[in-house]
């Protein structure tokens, strides 16, 4: 039997020890939906680090006063109405999606489409990242900038198998890796998963290593054999990262 394959066995081991962490504080727990939908812990992005102000996302006078027009031309509802923006490392708006509203459909439809009309472009990052817009209804709407839900990345095992109890669960986080790996991780490779949209493993590398290095290399073979689910924000999927620690024997 090969080392990648006397290894596999060995990722239930490692998983089931970091179970413990899955539910991090504040987190929403996702239920399953069936094979290729895991249970996973979702919680607020932690970019951007500061929250944009809604005039820097969009033209928001002229959307205030488009969405007062449209409510008021809808009978005066009272509602509101979130969507899901996202942008990408140009501060190009590449999604406008309405996640919440409590009006009519048709109403919540012309208020997606003023927000197109009224977008604007964002400084660059080095990154993508995105936000939620609240809009509360009235003859003044009021806009709020609020953060977007990830949920990180989860290994799909439609058989119910060993990997399901702890991976599943959430452990990790989207962008950064959740804990720290210890001084004290002695037989222990910690590898750090990178995926796209459609959880295609796009990378893989040690991200801090408590044996031999000669193991390395089937490990990362290994991982890039794992089938996951990708990361969402807001529902939507979105590239994302999990850290992932192998206990070798």
């Amino acid at each position: 039997m090969s080392p990648r394959r006397l290894l596999l066995p060995l990722f239930a081991a490692a998983l089931a020890a970091v179970s413990a962490c899955a539910g991090a504080p504040g987190g929403t727990q996702v239920p399953g939906g069936g094979p290729g939908r895991p249970q996973r812990v979702c919680q607020a992005a932690r970019e951007p680090r500061e929250l944009p102000a809604a005039a820097a996302l969009l033209d928001s006078a002229g959307l205030v006063k488009g969405a007062a027009d449209a409510w008021r031309h809808a009978g005066r509802p009272t509602g509101h109405v979130v969507f899901s923006l996202r942008y990408d490392p140009h501060g190009l708006n590449v999604r406008r999606q309405v996640i919440e509203h409590r009006v009519p459909p048709v109403l919540a439809d012309s208020l997606q489409a003023l927000a197109y009309a009224h977008r604007r472009t964002t400084p660059p990052a080095d990154r993508e990242w995105g936000v939620r817009l609240r809009m509360e209804l009235g003859e003044q709407p009021a806009l709020t900038v609020e953060r977007s839900v990830l949920c990180p990345p989860a290994l799909r095992d439609p058989a119910g198998g060993p990997f399901s109890a702890a991976a599943n669960r959430g452990w990790g986080d989207v962008r950064d890796s959740s804990p720290v790996p210890s001084a004290g991780s002695a037989g222990t490779v910690w590898l750090r998963v990178s995926l796209d949209a459609a959880g295609n493993v796009t990378g893989v590398r040690v991200e801090r290593a408590g044996v031999l290095r000669g193991s390395d290399a089937h490990l990362l073979a290994a991982a890039r054999t794992l089938d996951f689910a990708p990361a969402t924000e807001d529902g939507q999927p979105v590239p994302g990262e999990i850290t992932i620690p192998y206990h070798v024997r």
